[in-house]
């Protein structure tokens, strides 16, 4: 994931870069975790601030929706969650049509 939103009713979305994270968002627990929130499915998601060799600046960001929270005020709706389309492994919303019959590929108007 790539982007976030800092609070629920805002509808301008932030890329995930260190100057956006340091900027918009309070570090909670350790001083590398961040909590903000997913902009499709507005569930909370945590964005991970970890060293790297690799990277261009030393370090790389990772953001990931959370799978449970003890803050009751983050409440994780697990439904919209399994849907979303920015998580690395969602859920389609209907099984692959090319499982359950054929179909012509010169027949579809593209």
């Amino acid at each position: 994931m790539k982007i976030f939103l800092t609070n629920l009713t805002d509808k301008h979305w932030h890329y995930l870069n260190l100057h956006n994270v340091q900027r918009y968002l309070a570090p909670t627990y350790l001083s590398s975790r961040y909590i903000a929130f997913c902009p499709y499915c507005k569930n909370p998601i945590t964005a991970l601030v970890k060293p790297s060799y690799n990277a261009r600046q030393g370090i790389a960001l990772y953001a990931k929706h959370l799978a449970f929270t003890s803050n009751h005020s983050l409440e994780v709706n697990e439904d919209t969650k399994k849907h979303c389309l920015l998580r690395a492994n969602n859920v389609s919303f209907i099984p692959c049509l090319t499982k359950t019959f054929n179909y012509n590929n010169l027949l579809i108007n593209k």
